[in-house]
């Protein structure tokens, strides 16, 4: 009888299991120890377990005090992960980490069924296309805390993946600290969309011209051009709204302030002036990304 790959799979499995599950623990905590206490821990531990050797004349005070400083790490471990348990995505984590060594697909499913739920559940309408023949797909979303609070929604129309278009990214977030950061976010897409550098599939380089490949690109990006802004007006729920927006032609990136929101826009293929944009009551014409 020959022992095969499938048997030692088997054979490690539980400690497979085990390890993701202890990683997606650490993770997931809300505090973190300094390494100092995990010395201090161990230390007192040796001491407390030396101590009782020599009390209960045991004759082991080594072992003892090897026991004591496994129990004091373990102990500061534990407390600490105490933190990741209080939280509610965690136990969805531990599922996940299960599931991605006994059944890949079902992992993957669970994610993308949790992904959409989470972004589903925005506290605010997320902006979209009035009018699209093509597919609509959920292409993203952004959220913080625990339980995780929306923050921001990206809907994509067309074939995101198609270089020429037509397609359309509506991103709607939340206004905030990266406003300032949002023209040069918007001049690095409209930069990325148009570079060559998409021709290149990665999964056809090894790690060392993949780096190579990341890091001309990274050099291209921070040399490129500034591009020029301008200003402009588009449809948002019938109404005219003030707009910038760079690009040329039917490749353009725009942003508009609505409110307490900031929606971006990233188009291929399709003019400015086609552009109407909806507040969504619901996202149910947006299928999931991997769908």
């Amino acid at each position: 009888m020959r022992w095969g790959d499938d048997d030692r799979s088997r054979l490690t499995l539980p400690a497979r299991v085990l390890r993701d599950l202890l990683r997606t623990i650490a993770g997931e905590r809300s505090a973190v120890p300094a390494p100092w206490l995990y010395l201090a821990s161990s230390a007192g531990g040796a001491t407390v377990g030396a101590g009782a050797a020599v009390v209960s004349r045991s004759g082991r005070p080594l072992l003892a005090s090897a026991v004591g400083a496994s129990l004091g790490g373990f102990t500061c471990w534990s407390v600490f992960a105490a933190t990741a348990l209080r939280q509610p995505s965690t136990w969805f984590e531990l599922r996940a980490a299960a599931l991605q060594q006994v059944a890949p697909r079902r992992a993957a499913d669970l994610r993308v069924t949790r992904h959409d739920a989470v972004a589903r559940s925005g506290s605010f309408f997320a902006y979209g296309l009035a009018h699209w023949d093509g597919p609509r797909v959920l292409a993203g979303h952004s959220s913080k805390g625990s339980p995780p609070r929306v923050t921001s929604v990206a809907l994509g129309h067309g074939e995101l993946s198609a270089r020429a278009g037509p397609w359309v990214l509506v991103d709607t977030a939340e206004r905030g600290a990266a406003d300032q950061h949002r023209d040069e976010a918007l001049a690095d897409a409209l930069w990325d969309d148009a570079s060559s550098g998409h021709d290149v599939d990665p999964s056809g380089l090894d790690d060392a011209a993949l780096l190579a490949h990341l890091r001309a690109v990274r050099q291209a990006r921070a040399a490129r051009p500034e591009p020029q802004w301008h200003d402009g007006a588009l449809l948002v729920d019938g109404q005219r709204a003030s707009v910038s927006w760079a690009g040329d032609g039917d490749h353009w990136v725009a942003h508009v302030l609505l409110g307490d929101l900031s929606v971006a826009l990233r188009a291929y293929g399709v003019p400015l002036e086609d552009v109407r944009l909806v507040a969504l009551h619901d996202l149910d014409a947006y299928a999931s990304w991997s769908a």
